[in-house]
């Protein structure tokens, strides 16, 4: 691949994350400037503390990039700081695909010295902007040396890592795809080996869509492996739909396949929706069809709105009309959002033309919030305006929070309000956290913040680790602190569950159980191993309790057996009884005869009477005279309990 159709396809790997997120995000405001050192001489190593990163490799020659206005012409050499100046310009630029467009221009023309001192200055960026800059930062160092690229990328914060990964395996995969896979295969169990493997993923899918499934396949399943079946299939069924579709066949039922299918219908429906819907009625599995057919349809609808109006107002009336009208109508909105709402007035009364035009009037705050916000306040009272005006104040706030907390500030007093305001100052915090969080401490907690303190703090530590936990800690005594360090250490959890472990001990007692459990979850879904260790070193005590209660969640999401086995090494008591609860509840609909098994072994006998009786009921409700055979024979039940049971209807 020529240098210039690589950073362009370097961009559009970028581009396609941030569609992913575009929600999430703002896009507007102005960056943070970089930092300015002094004058460096030479190249600097990479500043990652603690991981032993080598320094940037020398290179003869630099891709040649787009010619942009941001950057000279005719190949004209450029100082460090006009280079400083023209990242920041770009940075700057208001329209999200021109600023990654410009920003990909910049650096595909950077030098090895150039490359490192901008990855040193990003320090000083707010994460929004990190998460531009660093992936074309990385990709430009990857073309040098793919592996150190791979390796610093694996230690970014979690809205820098994915792309900075991506772009590092986008090079590596290419040039070298069996040392890239064996690289990341050779990593440890954890955060660092699921990036790396969701990055060299979605880089293989783009080349070999074949291969990246054989990588998929040949690792253990994480939260890495959860959502790469979408980006292989979306990529495959674009060069290939037949064959990505006989592929996803052979998939074992599940979430991995539900994406497969989904991806391949939204990929084949933009080149030929016909055929694509064609195939996702003949589905064998009701629920993947209904879902395929309303992917498909919604698709149609972006290219060829009338042709799949009068296709989809022909189905017969029922669940997956509305399903299909729903898709529709929420695809149209990003486009035209007066062709949603004619769609939503041909839609009869109901619950569905309901959620269509709470659905809508948000697609309309994003482009016109002044409108949208007219609009939802002349719908009658009741849930559909109430979530309509939730709905108009998440998408203004994304553009402009103050504005349209102003707005929410003009509403009656009521659960339509609340919820309106906890969108918007949520989204705020991914702005500026503290003004966020200082907001809703004054105007919004009303006594109980609801949830939303933590996320505030959430996203503030995700960020800026250090300056979160110091505002939290300087917060006075009380329900709203507590929340908050628990969310931080939750926060610091995703990325170093290890380093979440040891600042436990810092949380005020009665906040310690809840993040501690939220620990545990996260890091059991990289090494569940490590995770049992730390939880079966806790004192017995509600922290233990919930550590090994979350531990057992996941790993009976990941692997049944494997958390029976867990399960049998844990002493008895109350930290168990409620592991064992969690496992009865994650088997109870594959496996009612296990999970009422299990229940029976909890050493409590009021919640062991009270787990196994809500087992058998489930069981009963599914396969009754498999269920009584089992009651009347349980040593585990009281009689008055067989009694109630065996009586019920």
């Amino acid at each position: 691949m020529n240098n210039h159709f690589k950073w362009l396809a370097a961009a559009a790997l970028l581009l396609g994350g941030w569609v992913a997120g575009f929600m999430m995000g703002d896009h507007t405001s102005a960056p943070t400037p970089l930092a300015t050192p002094a004058p460096m001489t030479s190249a600097p190593a990479v500043a990652a503390p603690a991981r032993g990163l080598v320094p940037l490799a020398p290179e003869e020659t630099g891709p040649t990039a787009t010619a942009s206005s941001a950057e000279p012409a005719g190949g004209e050499t450029r100082s460090s700081s006009e280079t400083q100046a023209a990242l920041l310009g770009a940075l700057r630029e208001p329209r999200d695909i021109r600023r990654y467009l410009a920003v990909f221009a910049i650096t595909s023309r950077m030098t090895p010295a150039e490359v490192s001192a901008a990855i040193e200055r990003t320090r000083g960026l707010r994460a929004q902007d990190r998460s531009v800059l660093l992936p074309a930062l990385v990709a430009r160092w990857a073309e040098s040396d793919p592996k150190a690229a791979a390796q610093y990328a694996l230690t970014l914060e979690p809205n820098a890592r994915w792309g900075a990964s991506s772009a590092a395996f986008g090079d590596w995969a290419g040039t070298d795809p069996q040392a890239a896979m064996a690289w990341v295969k050779a990593l440890p169990a954890g955060e660092q080996r699921s990036a790396a493997v969701s990055g060299l993923i979605n880089a293989l899918a783009k080349r070999d869509p074949a291969a990246a499934m054989q990588l998929l396949t040949s690792m253990p399943r994480d939260r890495s492996t959860g959502g790469a079946y979408y980006g292989i299939f979306n990529e495959w069924a674009a060069n290939d739909p037949l064959a990505a579709a006989s592929q996803a066949l052979t998939l074992p039922r599940g979430q991995g396949r539900d994406q497969a299918i989904n991806a391949l219908i939204n990929s084949w429906s933009q080149n030929d929706p016909q055929a694509a819907l064609a195939w996702a009625t003949q589905l064998p599995d009701l629920s993947a069809r209904n879902n395929a057919v309303a992917s498909a349809y919604s698709s149609w609808a972006a290219t060829d709105p009338v042709a799949a109006s009068a296709a989809m107002f022909a189905l017969p009336d029922g669940e997956l009309k509305n399903r299909v009208l729903s898709n529709v109508i929420q695809s149209l909105s990003y486009r035209d959002s007066r062709a949603a709402f004619d769609l939503i007035a041909r839609m009869p009364e109901g619950l569905a033309r309901n959620q269509a035009l709470a659905n809508a009037a948000g697609q309309l705050a994003t482009s016109d919030p002044q409108a949208a916000a007219q609009y939802v306040l002349g719908l009658p009272m009741g849930d559909t305006r109430k979530n309509a005006i939730q709905n108009v104040a998440s998408s203004w706030s994304r553009s402009d929070p103050q504005a349209a907390l102003a707005w929410t500030a003009t509403l009656p007093d009521d659960e339509a309000r609340r919820n309106a305001e906890q969108q918007a100052v949520t989204q705020w915090a991914q702005i500026d956290p503290r003004a966020a969080a200082d907001y809703w401490l004054k105007t919004g907690a009303k006594g109980s913040s609801n949830g939303t303190l933590g996320q505030i703090a959430r996203q503030w530590a995700q960020s800026n680790f250090q300056e979160a936990v110091t505002w939290a800690r300087a917060m006075p005594d009380g329900a709203p602190r507590n929340e908050a360090l628990g969310s931080i250490i939750g926060a610091l959890a995703n990325t170093d569950p290890q380093g979440a472990a040891r600042q436990l001990s810092q949380l005020p007692a009665t906040s310690q159980a809840s993040a501690a459990g939220n620990i545990a979850q996260l890091w059991a879904a990289a090494d569940p191993t490590a995770a049992g260790s730390w939880s079966l070193s806790l004192p017995e005590g509600d922290v233990r309790t919930a550590a090994l209660r979350n531990v057992t969640e996941q790993l009976a999401s990941q692997d049944v057996a494997k958390a029976a086995q867990w399960l049998e090494k844990l002493s008895a008591g109350a930290s168990r009884d409620s592991s064992v609860s969690a496992f009865a509840s994650r088997v109870l609909e594959s496996d009612p005869e296990g999970a009422a098994v299990w229940a029976s072994t909890i050493s409590e006998p009021t919640k062991r009477s009270s787990e196994v009786e809500r087992i058998a009921r489930r069981w009963l409700s599914r396969d009754r005279t498999a269920a009584q055979t089992w009651i009347s024979r349980s040593p585990a039940l009281t009689d008055d309990a067989r009694q109630r049971l065996l009586g019920s209807k």
